[in-house]
């Protein structure tokens, strides 16, 4: 039974083959990528809180 393709390391993939996860990785010490994901995840609970967002449904 064939096995699964093996995932190249990411020293060999060629930029536009990484996945956004292994460019943070590859580009960003942990600190800086936590420190990306918390003011990420920050901004998308101020958006949905947001009192100017509205449904196009609204108008």
């Amino acid at each position: 039974m064939p096995r699964g393709k093996k995932k190249k390391p990411i020293e060999e993939k060629h930029p536009m083959e990484l996945t956004t996860d292994e460019a943070m990785e590859h580009l960003f010490g942990k600190e800086v990528r936590d420190k990306l994901k918390e003011f990420v995840q920050e901004a998308d609970r101020k958006a949905e809180k947001s009192p100017h967002k509205r449904s196009l449904q609204e108008d």
